[in-house]
């Protein structure tokens, strides 16, 4: 964190957005400096649980702010795969420039975790997209969508967002196509993928228009820390430089009917395996309060020995499935919020349009911006 601190000033940078700064300490060091880089502007949740990890600074005044949590949050069950309790979603930060209001929006959708389970939670994603569609739908003023969208332009992901909202990729517009993650990284040398899923959307809005100049990388310096090498994460950056004018009135992008049909076929996908995973849950429960049930009976009749050595093979069993089973009742009071939100979802994909419209899928939750 010292270290992006200390390469803002030298970025000339009017805005920067950020993913994965969960702790405290680490906002207080990006903001620290960012002040020292001219850019005394910004939002982030403090919570000290659940804040998100989003980060914006700006060198532009901000006079608007509001952050909406996503209705689908990965697994819960899975405690391994963290999303769940990140409280992941979206800002939309607006900054005023000297032509007018533009909307920055920073996320951080649905990791993958390809390796652990086949699906890589891409209906998860679709869902968080079609959310944020919902939403960028409704605002009337240019936008800047950036931030780590864990999908690459060959993926289905990649089809949805851009059809439903008219986004476009500004790294593809002027050829600035290289990989945010390599096995270079020195925090990824085990992983020899190479993959382009940090990404910086645009879209034009009423008589403004934004174009990309030039997409590069950032923040993808070597040094070490130590004596071992590092580098100042396990992403690279991504820096565009972007135009504002008025040359011309936007045109509203129709919805693309395939990347509806899209949409609606994997949040069916979704709703159908998180239906599948509450009945799995409900076994293991089952289980598990079979276990508690039968150990609590031996204990009750214990007389021998050979009743003690049985009742403590099957209370040892009952400790092992403790923790599964309060995974279980935990997860059976979750999941049926998932699947709640993906028919909602999926009510919103059925009437899509691209007219304005209310959201019915979440419930926005604003948040203010720190003084």
């Amino acid at each position: 964190m010292r270290a992006i601190g200390d390469r803002l000033p030298h970025l000339d940078l009017d805005v920067i957005a950020f993913q994965e700064v969960w702790t405290n300490e680490a906002q207080r060091t990006l903001v620290d400096a960012g002040h020292r880089a001219g850019l005394v502007h910004g939002w982030h949740n403090d919570a000290s649980f659940g804040n998100s990890g989003l980060l914006v600074l700006s060198r532009l005044p901000i006079v608007g702010i509001r952050f909406e949590a996503y209705a689908i949050r990965g697994a819960p069950e899975r405690l391994t795969h963290v999303d769940f309790l990140g409280g992941k979603g979206f800002a939309e930060v607006r900054i005023e420039t000297a032509i007018g209001p533009v909307t920055i929006v920073d996320t951080h959708l649905q990791a993958g975790y390809p390796v652990d389970v086949r699906h890589s939670y891409r209906a998860q994603r679709v869902g968080q997209i079609v959310q944020l569609a919902v939403r960028l739908r409704e605002i009337r003023e240019p936008i800047i969508a950036l931030g780590d969208f864990n999908f690459e332009d060959t993926s289905p992901e990649y089809e949805v967002l851009s059809g439903l909202t008219g986004l476009v990729d500004a790294g593809k517009s002027v050829g600035g196509l290289r990989p945010t993650l390599s096995p270079e990284n020195p925090y990824r040398v085990d992983r020899p993928e190479r993959r382009r899923i940090d990404l910086i959307y645009l879209r034009d809005a009423g008589s403004l228009r934004v174009r990309a100049r030039s997409v590069a990388l950032a923040f993808d310096e070597g040094f070490d820390i130590d004596g071992q090498p590092a580098t100042y994460s396990d992403h690279r950056g991504v820096l565009a430089e972007l135009e504002l004018d008025t040359r011309g009135a936007a045109t509203p992008s129709p919805v693309d009917p395939a990347a509806l049909a899209l949409a609606g076929e994997l949040l069916r996908d979704g709703r159908v395996r998180a239906r599948e995973r509450r009945r799995a849950e409900r076994g293991r429960l089952f289980l598990g309060v079979s276990a508690a049930t039968v150990a609590l009976v031996a204990r009750s009749r214990l007389a021998t020995r050979r009743r003690f050595l049985r009742a403590s093979l099957l209370g040892a069993g009952l400790v092992a499935a403790g923790p599964a089973t309060g995974l279980s009742i935990l997860t059976e009071r979750l999941l049926p919020d998932e699947i709640e939100a993906f028919e909602a979802l999926e009510t919103e994909v059925s009437g899509f349009s691209g007219e304005r419209q209310e959201s019915r899928a979440v419930r926005p939750r604003p948040v203010d911006a720190p003084s």
